[in-house]
């Protein structure tokens, strides 16, 4: 059955992300980069310094509104070029499960060292904000 009210939606959201968060979210996710869609080809982009970015399960999510929670996330600084990224998976740093991925608005491509990580920005939708049906 599809929650069509937008605070119920909320509600499922800080119950995933956020102080908030129930016992069955972690406390830490791991925000991993793809080539490719990880859900189904998709393959982890290398390079030197890359490693998936650990997000804190805490006030650094705001409050979901509108049946989404989005958060900036920044990487540390690469030491050289990465593969080109187009998704992210949000997942479980313990069991590896798979949280919420999505594309990137546009490719992540890293071309050599830098001081400064990527950023990138994480929105996630719950489900049922997407569709149209009543």
């Amino acid at each position: 059955m599809a929650i069509k009210d937008v605070a119920a939606q909320n509600a499922s959201l800080a119950n995933d992300y956020g102080p908030n968060h129930g016992p069955a979210s972690p406390d830490a996710h791991e925000l991993a980069l793809f080539n490719g869609d990880p859900m189904f080809d998709g393959v982890e982009i290398t390079g030197p310094g890359y490693a998936p970015a650990t997000v804190s399960n805490d006030a650094g999510w705001p409050d979901p509104d509108g049946g989404a929670i989005s958060r900036s996330i920044t990487y540390g600084a690469p030491t050289g070029p990465w593969d080109e990224a187009t998704h992210w998976l949000l997942r479980d740093p313990v069991t590896g499960d798979g949280w919420d991925c999505s594309a990137l608005t546009e490719p992540l491509n890293v071309t050599d060292a830098s001081d400064d990580g990527p950023v990138v920005i994480v929105t996630i939708f719950h489900p049922d904000a997407l569709t149209d049906e009543l």
